[in-house]
């Protein structure tokens, strides 16, 4: 008697990286979305994520488990719902102008690596100004000399 076993291997899925083709903006204090997804939908629930900043990991997924770098700690994210549709995004709270720069996303996954990257550029704040330069009375009317700005103040 012979016992004959059919083991079907399913191929490396074949998968590209998606990345915005400009710069993510945001305003100080704001909550971004660096967005990056696989192409074709596949899920991504079983590969290794990392995002850097820079040279400097800043999260990693991998065997369904997430480890933040102390920098970034309650301030990186993502959505591991979303990562069963291939959606890599990474969720970046409270952005400040120091936050700007390069990320870096890369994914492992049976011995095949891709990578992609977005630029976020953290915007400085428009601030408004009105100042009385001179004031005057005379016999009982006003006169005021007011000087008004808008500013755009880059950090």
């Amino acid at each position: 008697m012979f016992l004959i076993i059919n083991v079907v291997l399913s191929p490396a899925v074949d998968f590209s990286l998606v990345v915005s083709s400009g710069p993510v903006c945001a305003a100080p204090g704001e909550d971004v979305i660096l967005p990056i997804h696989l192409l074709p939908e596949t899920s991504a629930v079983s590969m290794e994520i990392r995002w850097f900043r820079g040279t400097e990991l800043i999260y990693q997924y991998m065997n369904r488990q997430e480890m933040t770098n102390n920098d970034f700690e309650n301030r990186v994210s993502l959505s591991i719902q979303e990562l069963r549709r291939g959606n890599l995004a990474l969720i970046l709270r409270n952005v400040q102008p120091s936050d700007s720069g390069d990320y870096t996303c890369e994914v492992f996954h049976d011995g095949c690596q891709k990578r992609g990257v977005v630029h976020l550029q953290v915007r400085g704040k428009i601030f408004f100004k009105l100042q009385i330069l001179f004031s005057s009375s005379y016999m009982e009317k006003h006169l005021y000399v007011v000087y008004a700005y808008l500013a755009w103040c880059p950090d």
